[in-house]
């Protein structure tokens, strides 16, 4: 069994900013991330392979603290490697920050142990022992966890419905980039479940296939007006005209009850609990063609 004074797992950009420190201090570290790349996440997400960290190139100012107020995507480097190097838009493609990420690596000659998936953490003694899949072992001092969250949430959804149902993250990698497979959706009716970024990044994606599309999930707080990042974002707000001007599409965030999907005829339907009643459902406004699952 292998002992490093420091174990991080995750290649991300937060992986990879502080083996740069570990890098440059001499700080005994390892990387273990399960891709064979940095950054993986950002090669498959967003769907729309547009960022919402924002790239302000340009600041009026050369101050470089001031100027990374306005640079979401660059990390901290002694350097000057800045993203700005690979995009100027202002809301950048993922795959540009992908390829920054792994370049960031090569150059500051970040340690990275690839293709190997953490399968079991113990602490035993003061040290955490650290088991692969491919069967290797370490011991280290000091773990830190540096991965994305990689759970589908699906919770308050029942599920009878027999025919295929999606979540977000069960999409393959530019499957919303792919023409023949945006062609299914062509005048159909689509229930995206979710309420978050996710959801209005499908529904603007399908807005020019989709006949109709409705947003149903909890309300949201709405970034202009909590100034929080997360909170739904306005590059996302077309979808909001569609619906605000009459355009067939809908957006429920009244409801806050348990829901079901279940299969009608070839279509599915949308049932709603109301306390402790039966589930109950409009047919005609409550079929549709398609359902996604964007619950976080």
């Amino acid at each position: 069994m292998n002992y490093i004074e420091n174990i991080i797992i995750g290649a991300g950009p937060s992986g990879l900013q502080l083996g740069y420190y570990f890098e440059k201090n001499n700080t005994d570290y390892l990387i273990i991330e399960k891709s064979d790349s940095c950054g993986s996440f950002f090669k498959k997400y967003p769907h729309s392979k547009n960022l919402i960290s924002i790239n302000k190139v340009n600041t009026g100012s050369s101050n470089e603290d001031f100027n990374l107020r306005h640079d979401w995507n660059s990390l901290l480097n002694d350097e000057q490697f800045l993203f700005k190097q690979y995009s100027k838009k202002f809301y950048p493609n993922s795959m540009d920050l992908y390829t920054y990420l792994n370049d960031f690596q090569k150059k500051f000659s970040i340690k990275i142990s690839f293709n190997n998936t953490v399968l079991r953490v113990n602490k035993k003694d003061k040290l955490y022992h650290i088991k692969l899949d491919s069967g290797q072992e370490y011991k280290c001092k000091n773990l830190i966890i540096a991965s994305v969250f990689s759970k589908i949430k699906k919770d308050d959804i029942e599920i009878k419905s027999k025919k295929e149902i999606l979540h977000y993250g069960e999409y393959s990698n530019d499957y919303f980039q792919n023409e023949k497979n945006l062609q299914s959706f062509v005048n159909k009716k689509t229930l995206i479940i979710g309420n978050g970024n996710s959801a209005y990044e499908i529904g603007n994606l399908l807005n020019d296939y989709c006949y109709s599309i409705l947003l149903l999930g909890r309300p949201k707080n709405y970034s202009f007006v909590s100034h929080y990042s997360g909170d739904i974002r306005s590059v996302y707000y077309p979808f909001f005209d569609t619906f605000y001007l009459k355009s067939l599409n809908a957006i429920d965030t009244v409801c806050n009850n348990k829901i079901c999907i279940d299969d009608y005829n070839d279509k599915f339907i949308l049932k709603q609990q109301y306390g402790n009643e039966n589930y109950y459902s409009n047919e005609k406004s409550c079929i549709f063609d398609k359902v996604i699952l964007c619950t976080g």
